[in-house]
C-alpha cells in the first residue's frame, strides 16, 4: 500500500537542525511518533510531529509522514498542505509524489491550466528537480573548483595548463547554468502557494463581504497567493481566475 512505503523507513529520519542543536531528543520525538503511527495511534503521532513543527525542526520525511498520519484521520487539507511541503523540501522523492497525486484527485475543485507544450512541462519537471539548497550547494562547489583550477595553471607546466584550459571553460559554463538555475528558482520560489483549509471558501470580487461573490473554493484546493491586507488575502487559480477571501481560510504551503 502506498501511505506505508516509505512511513516506516529509518533511514529517513533526517533533521535539518539549527546550528548547535543536539540531535538526540528530536530524533527520539520522531521515532516516538512512528511507534505511535504503527500501533494506529494516529492522533497521538501527529501531536508529536506537530509539536517538532513547533520547535522549529523541519525535513521532508517529518512533512511526509504527517502527511500520512493526517490521511488516516480523514484530514485533507492538512493532509495535502504536508505533503505539498514534503514536496518542496524533497521534489525528487517518487513516494512523496505519488501520496501527493492521489489525494489531489479527492479534492472537490478541478481547476484545468491553460494547455501548454510538452516541452515547457519538461523544462518546469527539470527546474523543479533541484531545491535552492541544493542549487546553491552545486554553485559553491562549482566556483570553488573553478577557482582552484584558475589558481593551479599559474603553478603547472605549459603541458598542463593545455589540459585544464578545457576544464576551466567546462566549468566556467557550469558555474554560469548553476548561477542561472538558481536565480531562476529563487525568483518563482517567490511565489507563494496555499491551500483552502475550510470546507468552502467565498471568494470576491473585493476585501469586503459587500463585493461581488464570484466563485466558491473548497477544502484542499491550491492555490497563488498575490496580495495581502488587513484579513484578507486576494489569490489567483491556475486558470487565471483572481478574487480575494478571507486569510483565516488558507494555510501556506
Amino acid at each position: 500500500m502506498i501511505f506505508l512505503r516509505y512511513t516506516l523507513s529509518y533511514a529517513a529520519v533526517i533533521f535539518l537542525f539549527v546550528t548547535g542543536a543536539v540531535l538526540a531528543d528530536p530524533r527520539s520525538q520522531f521515532e516516538e511518533g512512528l511507534v505511535q503511527y504503527r500501533s494506529d495511534n494516529w492522533e497521538q503521532a501527529v501531536s508529536i510531529w506537530e509539536n517538532l513543527l513547533e520547535q522549529g525542526y523541519e525535513s521532508g520525511p517529518l512533512q511526509y509522514n504527517l502527511g500520512n498520519a493526517y490521511f488516516r484521520l480523514n484530514e485533507l487539507s492538512k493532509c495535502l498542505l504536508a505533503y505539498e511541503r514534503a514536496a518542496k523540501l524533497m521534489p525528487r522523492d517518487k513516494d512523496v509524489q505519488a501520496n501527493l497525486e492521489l489525494v489531489r484527485l479527492s479534492v472537490v475543485d478541478r481547476i484545468e491550466a491553460p494547455v501548454r507544450l510538452s516541452l515547457w512541462n519538461w523544462i518546469d519537471t527539470l527546474r523543479d528537480s533541484l531545491t535552492l539548497r541544493e542549487l546553491s550547494g552545486l554553485m559553491q562547489i562549482t566556483g570553488l573548483l573553478l577557482a582552484a583550477l584558475i589558481a593551479a595553471r599559474w603553478f603547472v607546466s605549459l603541458k598542463l595548463r593545455s589540459i585544464i584550459r578545457p576544464l576551466l571553460f567546462s566549468l566556467f559554463i557550469a558555474y554560469i547554468v548553476c548561477m542561472s538555475w538558481y536565480g531562476w528558482r529563487h525568483t518563482l520560489d517567490k511565489n507563494q502557494y496555499a491551500i483552502i483549509m475550510t470546507e468552502k471558501a467565498d471568494v470576491y470580487s473585493g476585501p469586503d463581504e459587500s463585493s461581488t461573490q464570484l466563485f466558491s473554493l473548497h477544502e484542499g484546493t491550491r492555490i497563488l497567493t498575490r496580495e495581502e491586507l488587513t484579513d484578507w488575502m486576494r489569490i489567483r487559480l491556475a486558470d487565471g481566475r483572481e478574487g480575494w477571501l478571507r486569510l483565516k481560510e488558507i494555510e501556506n504551503i
